[in-house]
């Protein structure tokens, strides 16, 4: 819920020069976030596109 309220907040701000170095930066770290959260759960259950995807 945070991050979708972050995206939301970036886009709507997109034209400062600040926003997209933020948008940057937050899309690295999601990204990262959600390889790391789908490594541990395909270690643990196997099962790990049907977790993540009721996370999203």
């Amino acid at each position: 819920m945070v991050c979708m309220a972050l995206s939301h907040r970036i886009n709507q701000t997109r034209s400062d020069q600040c926003s997209q170095l933020l948008a940057e930066k937050f899309y690295i770290y999601w990204g990262l976030a959600l390889r790391s959260l789908g490594e541990h759960v395909l270690d643990h259950t196997r099962r790990g596109d049907t977790v993540i995807a009721g996370i999203i």
